[in-house]
């Protein structure tokens, strides 16, 4: 028996129907997505009134010239132009503000289906005024500068990284001037609530290549700054609270900021270094680290001409340091592994008491952590 196959075929109305179907479908979905953004538009642009009245009720200034958000259909592009912040008032002080910040414009971008992951675009001119002692007016060029964030159910910043090239800042006090080739830091919080010391609450990153520091530092080794790295974890959960108050806590329940690798390249010295900082009961910095040293003849002699270090010191740390060198840097220099101490604001390299440190004054108009 032969049997022939058949083929059966949808009528003309039939696919009509379908077809006319699919395009409702389309039609309607396109108006859907419509909808919904230019929704999330006008909730973005809510947003910002509410964080601009946020900062105003803390007794901050926020403000800007205008806000537009475009990038339809695939991007929320919000661009605000003149975008201001300012520090409280500085008690007693009438309304001088502590300082203030002024850029030219800033732009966040983000895709709906990315939406906790925008890019922020800074890169421009910024303008920072400073009160106080140091009273000075900075303009900061920025060739490039973005933000990239991660932000957590609260839509607060859990993980952040920055990169910034070609920045250069002109100040009315000339020794504030300085540049920075490149820049870029990175931080990620874990997210806990409570933490033991024994728990990392957040990473960091920062380096810095090819910086002219401020003059207004006086560092004696000079303020061309090669290469600063320096990566570490935060142990330990820093509550709320003002800022004092908020370390005192974080330090009396053991907390510590660990370094895994530090690398600084500055004037005639070089050293890697890894360890343990902490806070003494003053709240001063303290800290036990293992570093590697090389130009340390030349670093000692620095400071003996700028009248750190004591002739009778130097000489015993040039003594010291020259008996403990026992390896050679990539250079070929001479190189000394030795503990690094500061105890007391006193800064040592192995039993040598090289410097001694003024104090950090937590209590200035720091913000609130």
């Amino acid at each position: 028996m032969n049997f022939q196959s058949a083929v059966v075929t949808p009528g003309p109305k039939r696919g009509r129907r379908i077809v006319g179907t699919v395009i409702v479908l389309v039609v309607a979905s396109a108006v859907a997505y419509s909808a919904a953004w230019f929704y999330g538009a006008a909730k973005v642009r809510e947003a910002a009134a509410e964080w601009v009245a946020q900062r105003e009720a803390a007794g901050m200034v926020a403000d800007y010239d205008q806000l537009a958000v475009d990038g339809f259909p695939f991007v929320f592009r919000i661009t605000v132009a003149g975008p201001y912040f300012a520090s409280a008032a500085v008690p007693g002080a009438g309304a001088r503000r502590a300082w203030s910040w002024r850029a030219s414009r800033a732009v966040a971008e983000l895709t709906p289906w990315r939406w906790r992951h925008p890019r922020i675009d800074l890169a421009g001119t910024h303008r920072i005024e400073l009160g106080g002692a140091a009273a000075a007016s900075m303009e900061v060029q920025v060739g490039t500068l973005t933000a990239d964030l991660l932000l957590n159910d609260a839509l607060r910043p859990r993980d952040v990284s920055v990169d910034a090239r070609d920045l250069t800042v002109h100040a009315s006090r000339a020794d504030f001037d300085g540049s920075v080739g490149r820049m870029t830091f990175h931080l990620s919080r874990s997210g806990a609530q409570t933490a033991s010391h024994l728990k990392s609450t957040v990473a960091f990153g920062l380096s810095l290549q090819d910086a002219a520091l401020p003059k207004v530092l006086n560092l004696v080794l000079g303020h061309d700054l090669k290469r600063l790295f320096v990566e570490g974890t935060l142990q330990g959960l820093v509550p709320p609270g003002p800022l004092p108050a908020s370390l005192a806590s974080w330090r009396d329940a053991g907390g510590t900021v660990e370094i895994a690798e530090l690398d600084v390249r500055y004037g005639p010295m070089s050293a890697q270094a890894n360890g343990t900082v902490a806070l003494d009961g003053e709240l001063q910095p303290m800290g036990a680290l293992t570093a590697q040293f090389s130009g340390f003849f030349e670093t000692v002699d620095q400071l003996q001409r700028a009248g750190l270090v004591r002739a009778r010191d130097a000489t015993m740390a040039r003594l010291v340091l020259g008996a403990l060198a026992r390896g050679t840097a990539a250079d070929g220099s001479p190189a000394v592994q030795l503990p690094l101490s500061v105890q007391d604001r006193t800064l040592a390299v192995g039993p040598v008491s090289l410097l001694r440190f003024k104090p950090v004054n937590w209590r200035g108009n720091w913000p609130a952590f």
